[in-house]
């Protein structure tokens, strides 16, 4: 179910007292916690202009035809959308597999920890 069936913001208040918040600042950290063989992990980034540099905005998974993160799963984009600044010229990497997923985020996020490699 979906943000547990409350509005975005009912569920993000709820959220805020767990100590990692995996929707805004660690979300490709659960796509790679809860990626399964056959899933799409899905990244979207942006050309932030102020630093100068490609910057992740969300991850995700498509499973089954369903889109998945930290707040459920649904059928609809719009609700994965919701909650980010997200515009159709941002930058959106559908990865094959986890390996191809690990790849990207090192490039983008430039992580260099063992979970990574």
């Amino acid at each position: 179910m979906w943000c547990d069936g409350l509005d975005l913001e009912e569920w993000e208040e709820i959220q805020e007292k767990d100590k990692i918040n995996y929707l805004h600042g660690h979300c490709d950290e659960w796509v790679l916690e809860n990626y399964q063989n056959g899933d799409t992990a899905v990244i979207w980034n942006e050309w932030n202009e102020e630093l100068n540099k490609v910057c992740l905005i969300h991850c995700y998974i498509i499973r089954n035809g369903k889109y998945l993160d930290v707040r459920g799963e649904t059928e609809n984009i719009e609700d994965v959308k919701e909650g980010f600044d997200y515009w159709n010229d941002n930058a959106t990497y559908y990865c094959k597999n986890i390996e191809e997923y690990k790849m990207m985020i090192r490039k983008i996020c430039r992580y260099r920890s063992k979970k990574w490699k």
